[in-house]
């Protein structure tokens, strides 16, 4: 198999790290992050990035901010509404924003019974639907847990979704299943991960039965979660980048950004030289590295991310790190 030339060593830190924090007060225990990123070629000539956040009572907003060179950021928008992480994806002349829909606050804002999802259910993957990024439709379900797997560990869920377009034109969703909760940090993360396809982006999906990734205990950096996966196009490839999560020699939960590549999509193997951007030995990432977006740029390859600086009482914030290298040509599949 052939890989892209992600070398931890090649992705260089914005000096401005982190680069959005909080706009309304900043608290421990206060999370923002999984960036979704529009380049000002993709819609109206401005940078547009849409994240979720949670901070006090953890009553979820969604985020608009935008910028002129994706550095500098505006506050734009916040929607409360109940999402978890989130994916961005253009269709045609819309966008669709799959999210990691708060399930119970969900069932309580609808009247709906608290076992409609199944007890225990902490996400489903809910849609809406945009053409401007300010008015968003009411929100659809996508798909929500089923299998086993998804009801593994301390809360059922399905969550982080990621959709992409195939080249026969059908739709593919990853997204994350099950849970496991992280030690000293005392809130769980995803488990596994698998997907669903349909031949429409709003209904319909079909999930494979099993995942397609699980916790490895000979991949150190992946022995005991998987985190979340984005899923780009590379050559005639399929390049994913996701966060394992790991229990470290301190028995510290971890996690970190690492690269799969994949001729048909399911079948991944692991970049040799994982994972490509760690927590450093201190400041806004000391602890762990989460979800992430990828943004081409003037050659600039970008990978938007948040992490956290403490474990239990720590803070999540969203930077970005970048390689100049205009032979590296990695797509959205839109």
């Amino acid at each position: 198999m052939n890989f892209p030339d992600l070398r931890a060593e090649r992705w260089i830190d914005c000096e401005k790290n982190p680069i959005i924090g909080y706009f309304h007060g900043e608290k421990s225990r206060y999370a923002i992050g999984d960036p979704q990123i529009l380049t000002p070629d993709e819609f109206d000539g401005k940078w547009h990035m849409l994240y979720h956040g949670f901070f006090d009572d953890y009553l979820p907003y969604l985020y608009h901010v935008v910028s002129d060179d994706g550095i500098e950021w505006r506050f734009q928008k916040r929607w409360q509404i109940n999402v978890g992480p989130v994916c961005l994806f253009k269709d045609n002349d819309r966008f669709i924003l799959y999210s990691s829909e708060v399930s119970w606050r969900a069932v309580k804002a609808e009247g709906l019974p608290k076992d409609y999802y199944g007890k225990g259910t902490a996400y489903i993957i809910r849609a809406r639907t945009s053409t401007d990024l300010e008015e968003w439709s009411e929100p659809i379900d996508i798909i929500i847990p089923e299998f086993d797997w998804e009801k593994t560990g301390p809360e059922a869920c399905v969550r982080n979704p990621c959709m992409v377009r195939l080249k026969d034109g059908r739709y593919r969703l990853y997204y994350s299943g099950g849970s496991v909760r992280l030690p000293v940090c005392g809130y769980p993360e995803p488990y596994a991960i698998g997907y669903a396809e349909s031949d429409s982006p709003l209904s319909g999906f079909v999930k494979r039965e099993q995942p397609i990734l699980t916790p490895d205990e000979n991949i150190p950096y992946r022995n005991f979660g998987c985190g979340g996966i984005k899923v780009y196009g590379w050559e005639d490839k399929f390049l994913a980048l996701y966060n394992p999560i790991c229990m470290d020699k301190e028995g510290l939960p971890r996690s970190a950004i690492a690269a799969l590549v994949s001729d048909d999509g399911i079948n991944f193997e692991e970049y040799p030289l994982n994972p490509i951007i760690s927590p450093a030995a201190d400041g806004w990432k000391k602890a762990l590295v989460y979800q992430l977006d990828v943004a081409l740029h003037n050659g600039e390859v970008r990978i938007y991310y948040n992490a956290r600086d403490e474990w239990l009482d720590g803070i999540e914030r969203i930077g970005m790190s970048a390689i100049y290298n205009p032979e590296l040509k990695i797509r959205k599949l839109y």
